[in-house]
């Protein structure tokens, strides 16, 4: 095992595990446009995944109110992306929010432009010490912010403005990662206008394979030709997943040229409730990942 230490401000300094020195060969590409992978993960889940997902989104949960927090999270997010590369994965998404806002229990503060680029530089800075760059394919803006979280449109439009800048200013020349939100079941996808953001999802478990059509169609009319579509099959136990089949999930994606993530709801156990890992349905997952994916 390698121990990387990286600098992310003076006096702080993470700490990244794994043979990530001696990465497993990649995966195969995906037969179209296309990324499969569930949302979130735990450091068990990329090995467990890899047979049939493409891509890696990250856990940035954690204390985002203080700077010893922060610093935390990106030392768990290296890690975690560690792990991913060592057994093959070549794309993650990066949980980002933390860098943006603070938090007072659900609710969420958009720090402000200096705050959050500060924030996101000393992050970058810390992928791009640890040679993670390349694998970062996308950013996960934030989570429901029409929610619990109360996000204001504009706070969103300014965050996703932020993930772009400070990525470009920090690295000229290389591809900005795509954005991405997600919205719940409200009809209220604030901040899909901006310039910015690049995919975006609805995640209304409780109405099954019904979201696709009941209310998919309204996000897919306020998006830009150029945005891609996440679709979120809630697989995972209740209360907040209902073990949904992922078969209508994958022939809407078949069907549909614009989505671009194929993104269960939930591999990894979750407040005492069981994922899809533990839940009996990881074979009919795994089935439809390496379908969609062609592996």
């Amino acid at each position: 095992m390698t121990t990387t230490e990286i600098t992310v401000n003076p006096g702080d300094t993470v700490i990244v595990h794994g043979a990530a020195a001696q990465p497993q060969p990649p995966q195969p590409p995906s037969t179209r446009d296309l990324y499969a992978g569930y949302f979130l993960t735990d450091m068990a889940q990329p090995s467990q995944t890899v047979d049939h997902c493409n891509l890696q989104m990250t856990n940035g949960g954690g204390d985002w109110n203080t700077a010893s927090g922060r610093t935390n999270i990106i030392n768990s997010t290296l890690q975690q992306i560690a792990e991913a590369r060592r057994v093959g994965f070549r794309h993650v998404i990066l949980d980002a929010a933390f860098c943006g806002f603070s938090t007072v229990g659900a609710r969420k503060f958009y720090r402000g432009h200096v705050e959050a680029q500060t924030n996101l530089e000393q992050f970058y800075l810390a992928l791009q010490q640890a040679n993670m760059l390349d694998l970062v394919t996308a950013l996960y803006a934030i989570d429901e912010p029409e929610r619990d979280s109360q996000v204001p449109a504009q706070d969103v439009t300014n965050w996703t403005q932020d993930l772009n800048n400070a990525w470009r200013n920090m690295f000229p020349g290389r591809a900005i990662p795509k954005v991405a939100v997600v919205w719940g079941d409200g009809q209220d996808y604030r901040g899909v206008d901006s310039p910015w953001l690049d995919w975006g999802g609805i995640d209304a478990y409780h109405l099954g394979a019904g979201v696709l059509s009941t209310l998919y169609p309204g996000l897919i009319a306020q998006m830009r030709s150029d945005q891609r579509l996440i679709v979120l099959p809630g697989g995972a136990d209740p209360p907040d997943s209902n073990r949904q089949d992922p078969a209508p999930f994958v022939a809407y994606t078949q069907s549909n040229p614009k989505v671009i993530w194929f993104c269960p709801f939930l591999w990894v156990p979750y407040g005492g409730h069981a994922g899809i890992r533990d839940n009996g349905l990881a074979p009919a997952y795994r089935s439809a990942g390496k379908t969609l994916l062609g592996l």
